[in-house]
């Protein structure tokens, strides 16, 4: 019988001897060799390379485990030059990758630039991110566009995220990070992944090194929404889909006209209503159509999320029109609260969704909330559109008790009159108990913190099935996350500069530096009846 296998090879590839030695001062020759531990992929190699300033094309040669690497231009005089293997260079035998960035800088004079630039991408996957830094000295900084020109030095982030771009001259430079699909050291637009820190970085004698930059990584999406169809549900109906997602704060029946095609009549839009399931859809609520015309639907100012505006090109939709009269009834659902479950907490409310268009003032008379004793609880509606509200009860939900929503189904009555009669529509919840929750007590810290706005507070649970939470604070000082889920936390927090109350990534061109945020280093561990004390988040 053939021999057992070893241990799974998990051993990254090392560099173990370069020509030149590292800071190697003087260097005159034309060709540097590096040597690996193991035998490694060359395509990965020859993908991973950078040598900076530019010397032309390299020439690889291969002998075993020992590459030599010739290039094309003259070295310049009294230069440092850094070369870098990116982590992306895996051996052979398993496809390990290295496990950091690999530097060697040499020099054609007396001197080593002593410049650096270190920190750690805050991604889902932040292995294997490109890191770039673009010298503002000798070029204008508004015109530097990561689309068209290429970066003067770079690096890779390890497995953990982490950065290190040694032996930089001394100056002023803007760093992005970037997930380089195509390895072209390029930014190409909606196809990598992109970072940008909060500020701009000048090296000088007295502080040539600036460690701690935070990175966090986002898509770009330049292009405009548009719509890809429209089809009529019935004959006061008609459903509308977008090629993506759409900010639903834009849809607004203000927004959307429609008109027969032969006699440019206008069909009246009563409502536009975001679709439960998806943002990429949305139900209008017409006057009624004849079915024997052509309509041509028109939209204008509606935004997906990135903030695009509806292309203007793309705007206009046809349907025919149904002679179908609407006989559907509407339905109720409750979209925050899963029917029989105990994971409700104390002081939550109601997020309420229907399938369609109904009289807000019969709905709300039809809806009633009891406890365990059968007390009805009072409250306010506030109607987010026509077709979801929410119910806020005057007294807070209480802890570990036992509620039902009740809705006498022939109070939800459409346009076209439609509605269940002799029905009513049950929903059983418990509140947790509170002695299974736990807190966290701490202060956000000032530190270097000099921008101006709210600070956001998140604490994000490890396991997805628990429930995520965020505050909010004017300014540096306590905070107090109560009622907590047991389980492990990562927090996190922003500056929201921009007061819109959202994480601003910023902009590669034109470039625009992103908020000020801060990762706390350590997961926090929540446990039942207990409060994690004297958490201090330090923006450094």
């Amino acid at each position: 019988m053939a021999p057992p296998g070893g241990p799974v090879d998990t051993t990254p590839p090392t560099i173990t001897e370069t020509y030149p030695e590292t800071k190697t001062t003087n260097f005159n020759d034309h060709a540097i060799r590096i040597t690996f531990s193991e035998w490694v992929d060359k395509q990965s190699v020859f993908e991973s390379i950078f040598i900076s300033p530019d010397v032309g094309e390299l020439e690889l040669d291969w002998s075993g485990r020992e590459i030599e690497i010739t290039f094309e231009d003259t070295l310049r005089e009294n230069t440092t030059y850094v070369l870098t293997l990116g982590t992306d260079v895996k051996d052979l035998r398993a496809g390990n990758t290295m496990a950091e960035a690999f530097s060697l800088a040499f020099s054609t004079g007396g001197h080593i630039d002593s410049g650096a630039l270190g920190g750690k991408i805050f991604d889902g996957k932040p292995e294997g991110v490109m890191v770039f830094a673009y010298m503002l000295d000798a070029r204008l900084s508004d015109t530097l566009n990561p689309a068209q020109t290429k970066p003067d030095y770079l690096t890779q982030t390890g497995k953990d995220g982490t950065f290190y771009l040694p032996f930089l001259r001394l100056g002023n430079y803007r760093l992005i990070a970037m997930r380089d699909e195509y390895k072209n050291l390029i930014y190409d637009a909606q196809i990598d992944q992109y970072g940008v820190p909060q500020s701009e970085f000048v090296l000088t004698p007295e502080k040539d090194l600036m460690d701690g930059i935070t990175i966090r990584m986002t898509s770009e999406d330049t292009s405009a929404p548009f719509l890809s169809s429209s089809r009529a549900i019935d004959q006061q109906h008609v459903l509308l889909r977008f090629s993506e997602a759409i900010d639903t704060s834009t849809l607004r029946q203000e927004n959307i006209f429609i008109e027969d095609t032969l006699s440019q009549a206008q069909l009246s839009v009563i409502d536009a209503s975001p679709s439960d399931t998806t943002i990429s859809e949305a139900t209008l609520l017409t006057a009624e159509q004849d079915g024997t015309k052509t309509y041509r639907v028109r939209i204008k100012n509606i935004r997906d999320l990135y903030g695009n505006v509806v292309s203007l090109k793309t705007t206009a939709g046809y349907f025919d029109g149904s002679g179908v009269p609407d006989t559907t009834k509407p339905h109720i659902s409750l979209l925050n609260i899963v029917n029989e479950s105990k994971e409700v907490f104390p002081g939550d409310s109601i997020l309420i969704g229907i399938n369609e268009w109904v009289i807000k003032s019969k709905a709300e008379h039809g809806f009633s909330l009891q406890d365990s004793g059968k007390n009805s609880l009072t409250g306010a509606f506030t109607w987010l559109n026509a077709t979801h509200a929410r119910f806020v009860p005057s007294i807070p939900l209480q802890n570990k008790m036992p509620y039902v929503v009740s809705v006498i189904l022939d109070s939800l009555i459409d346009i076209a009159g439609n509605r269940f009669t002799d029905s009513m529509q049950i929903f059983k919840f418990q509140t947790v108990d509170n002695d299974k929750l736990g807190s966290i007590v701490g202060t956000i810290e000032k530190g270097t913190l000099s921008e101006n706005g709210r600070i956001f507070l998140s604490a994000k649970p490890l396991e997805e099935k628990l429930r995520s939470r965020t505050v909010s604070l004017s300014a540096p000082g306590k905070f107090s996350f109560d009622k907590l889920q047991e389980g492990k936390y990562l927090l996190s927090a922003f500056v929201d500069s921009d007061s819109n109350s959202v994480y601003a990534y910023g902009t590669l061109y034109p470039f625009q530096t992103s908020e000020r945020f801060i990762v706390y280093d350590d997961t926090v561990k929540v446990r039942a009846r207990w409060s994690v004390e004297n958490v201090k988040i330090l923006f450094k």
